[in-house]
């Protein structure tokens, strides 16, 4: 879990650096994912 975190921000890092959005829009992003990948496996154990 925590290498998946260090993952996760090394990405942030590289998106914002690369492109015109904001730190802000990019972990708006992020979370979004993560709510989606969390409702997926949620919906799988069911």
């Amino acid at each position: 879990m925590r290498f998946q975190k260090i993952e996760a921000l090394e990405i942030l890092n590289e998106l914002t650096s690369e492109s015109e959005l904001s730190e802000h829009d990019v972990q708006e992003l992020a979370d979004r994912s993560n709510e989606r990948g969390r409702k997926r496996v949620e919906g799988e154990s069911e």
